[in-house]
C-alpha cells in the first residue's frame, strides 16, 4: 500500500474513532472508504453504482492526505473538489 493511501486510511480510521466516540454528534453517521481512487474509481464509481442512495447518504466530509501543504495548514475550496463528480460539492 503507498505510504499516502495508508496516511489517508489512518486518517479515516482516527475520524471514525471520534464519531464514534463523542454522543453529542447527530446520528445516523459513518465512514466511506472510496477504492482505487487514483485509477479511475473511488467516489465517482461509488456515486454511479448508487452507493449514496442505497445507504441514504445526504452528506459527504472528505479528506486527502496533500504532502505539500505546511503542517497546521488545509485547502479548501468552493464547489466540487473533483471534476468527476456529479453529486458532491466541498464545503
Amino acid at each position: 500500500m503507498p505510504a499516502a493511501t495508508t496516511a489517508t486510511t489512518t486518517m479515516l480510521l482516527g475520524a471514525a474513532k471520534y464519531l464514534a466516540e463523542d454522543a453529542q454528534l447527530p446520528r445516523p453517521r459513518g465512514a466511506i472508504f472510496q477504492p482505487a481512487e487514483e485509477d479511475g474509481g473511488g467516489g465517482d464509481v461509488m456515486v454511479r453504482e448508487g452507493m449514496l442512495d442505497r445507504f441514504g447518504i445526504g452528506e459527504v466530509y472528505a479528506i486527502h492526505n496533500t504532502p505539500q501543504v505546511p503542517l497546521g495548514h488545509f485547502l479548501t475550496t468552493r464547489g466540487r473538489s473533483w471534476p468527476p463528480s456529479t453529486r458532491c460539492a466541498s464545503i
